[in-house]
């Protein structure tokens, strides 16, 4: 009853693509996605949300130190390519100075950002704004860079 409401009177229904577009534009992750039993906090850039500093003990809490101590290996960062109108796909392997770097976790046309963003876990390292990739997609190479996330700015959130 309350879809027949709520669509009667004017509501748009949007399903899954929709929600993992807009988070994917604001540069959040998603289980599956960007994340899984593999991933350490800090390497996607939510080690805040398991400090080890605060005197309480749990699961994995030594893992999270030693990662700490040593620096994450990988980190999560935003991809654009360089022509806007190319699509990439979750999977795709990225390149840097001829050697496989990372893969594409997440990727959509964003109509705010004006074309194809995505989101990798690169060598740490290459995660910084401005670096050149080679994204490889069936055989062929294409240019890419690593751009900040969020993908839309400030001003376009509303």
């Amino acid at each position: 009853m309350l879809w027949d409401a709520v669509t009667a009177v004017g509501a748009a229904p949007y399903g899954l693509a929709a929600r993992n577009l807009l988070r994917l534009e604001m540069g959040y992750v998603a289980w599956g996605a960007e994340l899984d039993g593999t991933v350490l906090p800090a390497e996607a850039g939510l080690a805040w949300m398991a400090p080890t500093d605060k005197g309480v003990r749990f699961v994995g809490q030594s893992a999270l130190r030693a990662a700490a101590v040593r620096g994450p290996l990988r980190r999560l960062a935003g991809v654009r390519p360089d022509d806007p109108a190319t699509s990439l796909t979750a999977g795709d392997e990225i390149l840097a100075r001829g050697r496989v770097v990372g893969r594409i976790c997440s990727t959509d046309r964003s109509h705010y950002a004006n074309g194809t963003i995505a989101t990798a876990y690169l060598t740490s390292g290459l995660e910084q704004p401005g670096t050149p990739l080679i994204v490889l997609r069936g055989g062929v190479e294409i240019p890419a860079s690593t751009v900040r996330r969020p993908f839309i700015e400030a001003r376009s959130r509303r």
